[in-house]
């Protein structure tokens, strides 16, 4: 009988003394922080890997690798057989491995956080808030790399890069997006649909409805039995887009937090935000039919007054004739037989909002997330899924979701 090892490092530096594919396995299911924890990654690996320590010269600009962290090991793993997840916010935009826990959370660049201020300021006065103008490509791809470089991973150059594009984004720009990336160095380049991330998060199985609900827009879109979205809604159905880019544009998360800082005299955008999330909370059914009771009045009261407030600062994103439960009904009508509402976004986060929208349109049908939380990151957890497996492109044309339903049919089977 063989005795075990005395050490954990093999012959070529791999830690545990596993062969590289399986090694490569293991990674995929741990972050970081918990391998260098697990495994007690030592200098001499970092020495003796070769490929491990080039990277770290090019990616880091380091010429030593004596210094083995979790910043170094994420640098490794994304210029050697990582994959990085980028999505792009109104709040923050979001950078992680595909294989990571969470992703890292960035705030967004200095003239976007200056057009949200100052939409900020026109929603607590009530008048009407310009809608930012889409960025281009080339202006996506300066983002990208920005987000990139501030995770610590460096240039985009030589990455494998998933970004995230907008819901409802059409073919023509998602290609130009995927083309920039390209030109711009990234060794391998795929855009994702947020309305397919959205499904492929939630993990159910369509026809069903998408609704994101974020800072400066709310939209519902339909997802069909082939896990696609129809080409007349992404091409511009007015009974969606338009309402999705016109009136609730006005009412989105920015909404509800310039509603709650009018009754609470908050004067700044972050404050708010987070006031939304530990205050606001939706009710069950609209108070202009029931009436709120003394109890509900009592626990809705707080150190600073508020009251009422905390859940009629919501009750926008459910206003007639244009709230978020028209749209989801617009979206529904095409996607038949849909058999799940998912909820995304930080707007859909807020207590209590997947209980009204099960109450006042789910017919039955699915509710996911059922964890509140789970709905701020589920865009980004969706892309990084659909980047572990097949539908690498470099047309934009093609979507892994096809991919993903054909291997959960096979599984089925």
């Amino acid at each position: 009988m063989e005795t075990a090892p005395n050490s954990t490092e093999s012959t070529t530096g791999l830690p545990l003394g596993l062969p590289d594919d399986v090694f490569n396995q293991v990674l995929e299911y741990l972050d970081g922080h918990a391998l260098l924890r697990a495994c007690r990654v030592e200098r001499t690996w970092a020495k003796s890997t070769e490929g491990c320590s080039a990277a770290w010269r090019g990616a880091a600009g380091a010429e030593d690798t004596n210094e083995w962290n979790p910043a170094r090991y994420l640098v490794w793993r994304a210029r050697t057989a990582g994959i990085v997840v980028v999505e792009l916010g109104a709040t923050g935009d979001r950078v992680g491995l595909a294989w990571a826990r969470a992703p890292a959370r960035l705030p967004v660049p200095t003239a976007i956080a200056a057009d949200r201020a100052k939409r900020f300021e026109n929603l607590k006065s009530e008048t009407p808030a310009a809608r930012r103008p889409r960025e281009d490509a080339a202006a996506v791809v300066r983002r990208v790399a920005d987000a990139v470089a501030a995770v610590g991973l460096g240039s985009i150059e030589g990455l494998s890069l998933c970004v995230v594009s907008p819901h409802l984004a059409s073919e023509s720009s998602r290609t130009r997006s995927l083309n920039a990336l390209l030109s711009a160095g990234a060794r391998r380049a795929r855009i994702e649909d947020a309305t397919l991330c959205a499904v492929a998060g939630a993990g159910v199985a369509p026809p069903c409805v998408v609704l994101d609900v974020g800072a400066t827009e709310s939209v519902a879109v339909p997802v069909d039995r082939d896990g696609r979205v129809p080409d007349a809604v992404r091409e511009g159905a007015h009974n969606i887009h338009s309402h999705a880019y016109t009136r609730l544009r006005h009412v989105g998360f920015d909404g509800v937090a310039a509603a709650l800082a009018r009754s609470a005299g908050i004067e700044d955008l972050n404050k708010a935000e987070e006031a939304v999330r530990a205050l606001a909370y939706c009710r069950h059914v609209s108070p202009a039919r029931v009436l709120p009771s003394a109890e509900e009045l009592e626990f809705c009261a707080t150190a600073d007054g508020l009251s009422s407030a905390r859940f009629e600062c919501v009750e926008a994103l459910f206003a007639e004739p244009t709230g978020v439960v028209k749209l989801v009904r617009a979206a529904a009508a095409r996607a038949s037989d849909a058999s799940a509402i998912v909820l995304a976004g930080g707007g859909t986060a807020v207590r209590g909002f997947g209980r009204r929208i099960r109450r006042e349109l789910s017919g039955g049908k699915e509710v996911v997330p059922a964890d509140n939380d789970a709905r701020r990151d589920l865009v980004w957890r969706g892309a990084a899924r659909l980047a572990r497996g097949d539908g690498w492109a470099d047309d934009g044309r093609r979507t892994s979701l096809d991919a993903l339903l054909a291997a959960k049919r096979r599984s089925q089977a």
